[in-house]
């Protein structure tokens, strides 16, 4: 379609003369024939007023909707497609730089707490322990890691709960709330018991999410 036929089937649309289109654009009518028929071509000044009265677009008026650019012609930055963005991380990723934090941590505080007392130098052992997780796994690292130091928490636990408590006279003096010592232990029971459950409910759960993640996949 010509430039002249898309000004006369925008006119019509419109449902305006020739006149009425030459009174607008301060022209002749014949001038808007000529226009109509390709026997001329209207101004830059001519052709934006005319885009303002049909109300479409200057590259509508011109080139046609949808209509692609001439060969050897750039297309309009609007039909352009924008170039894919692609992210590339050029840094260790943050599970490595973990992992070395909490190895270095782990193997400095060992070796501080080691020459104070032996025994100490092994409460960072877990440190050391979910560093080299974190290096060697590259998925679900800190699930891993949670449920190993929740582990050792219910070892820990357990151990300092009846060590030298071995009866059920020991134990019941412990827990019971009749002594102000009993009741600080019971509160304590009581506080590290709910703080258990909590984060095994968590890690179940995240657990479980991922087990469905894998095998809907």
């Amino acid at each position: 379609m010509t430039l002249g036929e898309r000004i006369c089937r925008y006119r019509t649309e419109r449902g305006l003369s020739q006149l009425e289109v030459a009174e607008q654009l301060d022209v002749s009518r014949q001038s808007v024939s000529k226009w109509e028929t390709d026997g001329a071509v209207p101004d830059l000044d001519r052709l934006v007023k005319l885009g303002e009265l049909f109300g479409v677009t200057l590259d509508e008026l011109v080139k046609g909707e949808g209509a692609a650019a001439p060969e050897g012609e750039t297309a309009p930055a609007s039909e352009i497609p924008a170039p894919e963005v692609k992210i590339v991380r050029t840094g260790p990723p943050v599970r490595a730089v973990v992992g070395a934090a909490l190895l270095a941590a782990g193997l400095l505080g060992g070796i501080f707490l080691f020459v104070l007392r032996p025994v100490l130098g092994l409460t960072c052992l877990p440190l050391v322990v979910c560093g080299v997780i974190c290096l060697v796994f590259r998925k679900n690292a800190g699930l891993i890691c949670g449920w190993l130091l929740y582990g050792l928490w219910l070892a820990y636990r357990n151990a300092a709960m009846f060590r030298g408590l071995s009866t059920p006279l020991g134990i019941f003096r412990c827990l019971s709330f009749a002594t102000q010592e009993g009741q600080r232990t019971g509160y304590f029971y009581s506080l590290t018991m709910a703080a258990e459950i909590v984060l095994f409910v968590v890690l179940a759960a995240v657990t479980a999410r991922r087990i469905y993640r894998a095998v809907k996949k």
